[in-house]
């Protein structure tokens, strides 16, 4: 008899919920675009009226998946006239900043860690578990590390006495290695499809604390995440 397999597949709101004070939980994607604007001025705030038009509720599409879309389309038409004053690599470098910045409350229960525990309680751990989540922060590493559990990302096949954790949209922390050990520096890219792919792209999993520190105000190639948009193309190492 083959042992049983599961998998748990964690979305956003997951992360909502993880803890009772929404003012510190990653947001729901219909707040999102107000939050970026609030925290990023010179790029998410800079967007022209038409721009920011496309993220307030018009039809049965996600707000915020509707403008992004129209961002990332809309760049290939506006390049034509000459280099626009925002770029979406700046967009989506501002987007990793943003979900990076979230930890986990101290002293304060949250679900990330119950959830842990319970598989730990349940024999689960390192066994025939895996878990997806399609959010970018990174709370389900940081309560795995509390734990003191080890994990392995996007494994296959998954490694036996690790955690099995996939990621299929990407996560604020990876980051293609040059940026990561910062060989890589002061790059745009404009209107292309991808900002670095192919089977030799190496990503790697930095801390989210030191995401912030190692981008320091640069232009640089965002970290391996999916648009937040329809179709959720990866312009960052697709092949993760």
């Amino acid at each position: 008899m083959h042992p049983r397999r599961f998998a748990v597949l964690l979305g956003a709101g997951a992360s909502y919920g993880a803890w009772d004070d929404p003012s510190s939980t990653p947001p729901l994607g219909d707040c999102l675009f107000g939050h970026l604007v609030a925290h990023f001025p010179n790029t998410w705030g800079s967007l022209d009226d038409e721009q920011r038009s496309f993220f307030v509720g018009q039809d049965s599409r996600p707000a915020f998946e509707r403008g992004m879309l129209s961002l990332w389309e809309g760049e290939f038409s506006r390049a034509r006239s000459g280099p626009p004053p925002i770029t979406v690599q700046a967009l989506l470098t501002d987007l990793g900043l943003y979900f990076a910045a979230f930890q986990l409350p101290v002293g304060v229960p949250n679900c990330y860690s119950a959830l842990i525990d319970l598989f730990a309680r349940s024999g689960l751990v390192g066994q025939q578990l895996g878990v997806a989540t399609l959010n970018y922060e990174c709370l389900i590493e940081l309560a795995l590390s509390a734990r003191g559990v080890p994990f392995d990302l996007n494994p296959n096949p998954p490694r036996k006495g690790s955690f099995s954790l996939w990621r299929p949209h990407g996560a604020c922390n990876l980051l293609v290695d040059g940026v990561a050990n910062g060989n890589m520096r002061n790059m745009t890219i404009v209107a292309c499809n991808y900002y670095v792919a192919g089977s030799g792209v190496r990503l790697v999993a930095v801390p989210p604390a030191q995401v912030a520190s190692i981008y320091n105000g640069q232009s640089n190639i965002p970290p391996a995440m999916s648009l937040y948009a329809p179709g959720k193309h990866s312009p960052t190492a697709p092949d993760f």
